[in-house]
């Protein structure tokens, strides 16, 4: 009774513009104070569109599952062969303890990760980063193995 679901379209449907999702909740004093807030349109057009069109392509959504399974292994291995503590997820994203430094050399790489010590109760060293096209996630993990090795980018691609 306690529980308000809440799902996205966002990134499992590639619909971040649209501010498309749902919530489902069993009680039923809290889904009448949101329907005494909410605005009579609560959902676009476009993003109508977009969701029912989403919701009926199974095969791209069997395909990103997979997809992200697939590249979250391979880049979780990586981290962990760096040395670095991986925290268990089922999103899209690995959330992880490294190095201070870690977000700057990733910066100074041209890859930006989420830093994650302005989250209560976390410091410096906290990080999350999504999965990303392969080229994405190979140049991430190229990355990562340089500054293992303390390597600048410029020592690395000579």
């Amino acid at each position: 009774r306690h529980i308000f679901l809440l799902k996205a379209f966002t990134k499992r449907y590639a619909m971040a513009g649209l501010r498309l999702g749902y919530g489902i909740c069993s009680d039923e004093k809290v889904l009448l104070k949101m329907t005494e807030v909410t605005q009579p349109w609560r959902v676009s057009s476009p993003a109508q569109a977009a969701g029912t069109a989403a919701l009926s392509e199974q095969s791209y959504l069997k395909r990103s599952v997979r997809f992200v399974s697939e590249q979250k292994h391979i880049l979780k291995k990586a981290l962990e062969e760096a040395g670095f503590r991986i925290y268990g997820s089922r999103a899209n994203y690995i959330f992880f303890k490294g190095p201070e430094d870690f977000y700057e050399y990733c910066l100074s790489n041209q890859i930006l990760i989420r830093n994650c010590r302005n989250y209560e109760g976390l410091s410096k060293g906290w990080f999350r980063i999504a999965v990303r096209t392969e080229e994405e996630n190979r140049r991430f993990i190229w990355t990562l193995q340089a500054f293992t090795k303390g390597e600048t980018a410029w020592q690395r691609q000579s």
